[in-house]
Formats: C-alpha cells, sequence, structure tokens
C-alpha cells in the first residue's frame, strides 16, 4: 500500500535527494514544503490522464432545472468531486457508439456564488433525463497499482526538482518528465487490460496498449 509520504519519498530519490520527510502537513524543510506546493496539482493530472478503474466512480447526477436555456433539456450538478467528467451512461448499453453516446456539455454555473469551496461551480447540460454519470475521482493512495505510483512520483519529481535541488543544473527534473510518459503509458496498458471494454474509447493512452 502506498502512502503520500511514499510518493514524495520516491520523488525525492528521483532526482538524488535523500532527505525523509516526517508529516507531510507540517514538516518545515524545502523538500516537504515543495512536495506540499505541487502534490495535488500532480494527482489531478495523474488521475486525468486515462480512465484509471481505481479512480471511477458512477452515480446518479443532480437534477437542477429542466430546459434551462433554449438548447438543452436539462441541467445537472457537476459532481462534486469529480476531477474529470467522462460520460453520461445511454441507459440502454454499455455499447458505446458514435450515435448511442449522449450529447453533454459542461458549463460555468451561474447562480455560483463563491462563498464556500462546497458549492459546486459547473453544471452539466443534457437532453438525458435521469442521467447517470461516470467521472474520475481522488481516491485513497492506497489502492494506487505500483506502476501509476511510480508514475506519480516521477511528475512530482519532474515538479519539485529545480527547487530542491537549487536549480536542477544536471536536468534530473527533464530526466524524471521523459520517464514519467513513459511509465504512465505502461500503466494504461497494464489497466487497460484489467476490463473488456464492448468498444475500446480512443484516446493517446487506450491506443498505447497496442504500441
Amino acid at each position: 500500500m502506498t502512502t503520500q509520504l511514499d510518493l514524495c519519498h520516491m520523488a525525492l530519490s528521483h532526482i538524488g535527494v535523500g532527505t525523509q520527510i516526517a508529516v507531510f502537513a507540517t514538516d518545515r524543510s524545502k523538500e516537504a514544503s515543495a512536495c506540499r506546493q505541487f502534490y495535488d496539482q500532480v494527482r489531478d493530472e495523474v488521475l486525468r490522464a486515462y480512465p484509471w478503474h481505481f479512480a471511477t466512480a458512477i452515480e446518479a447526477l443532480t437534477l437542477v432545472e429542466e430546459d434551462p436555456n433554449d438548447e438543452w433539456g436539462y441541467s445537472y450538478k457537476y459532481p462534486l468531486t469529480s476531477l474529470a467528467f467522462k460520460r453520461i451512461l445511454n441507459g440502454a448499453s454499455r455499447i458505446e457508439t458514435q450515435t448511442s453516446r449522449i450529447p453533454f456539455r459542461i458549463v460555468n454555473d451561474p447562480t455560483y456564488t463563491g462563498l464556500t469551496i462546497f458549492t459546486n461551480k459547473q453544471l452539466i447540460l443534457s437532453d438525458y433525463p435521469d442521467a447517470f454519470g461516470e467521472y474520475t475521482v481522488s481516491p485513497d493512495t492506497r489502492v494506487y497499482p505500483p506502476d501509476f505510483a511510480q508514475a506519480f512520483s516521477l511528475l512530482l519529481a519532474a515538479y519539485i526538482a529545480p527547487r530542491v535541488t537549487g536549480g536542477d543544473q544536471f536536468k534530473l527534473g527533464e530526466r524524471a518528465f521523459k520517464m514519467y510518459y513513459m511509465k504512465i503509458r505502461e500503466a494504461a496498458r497494464n489497466a487497460s487490460r484489467e476490463h473488456q471494454p464492448d468498444v475500446e474509447i480512443e484516446s493517446d493512452l487506450y491506443r498505447a496498449r497496442e504500441s
């Protein structure tokens, strides 16, 4: 099982730093500070890179109103925990074709006031009633597969390298970036073998499984 500190320590190791962070939230070292600065950004980037099964949620969308404008029949709240909204289930078949996919559009919520972080900032517009949505969430790090965790740590290493190494004169961050792109493709290929979709979704990382 991978912890938040494990990811940080792997990232530091990738750039030749052996510092151990005691407590992620409170450690005052420059290494801990750099990891905190970029951790959330890296997490969201890596989770959005591919439809990972361990980070996928499906639930009924919350209706906001019918006929929200002249173009769409329904508006739904964008799921609060969503990092990337993938699709609206068509309700008839798992098979997705160009004609069976449910059209939707994501827009800003005009009623959002910014008074609380727990307010949905976006809406999902669709003509589909009683919609169920599929989207990416941020799961506990303990469910991260090893190859995904390695990719995460490499991207974190790339971001923190200039600050932690005093300018990254040996280009360790650049090396970590290159290794990240190889590892994330490997992780995507491995993940694609753990399910068999009726119709394979077209994306660069899905196609990577064939390369």
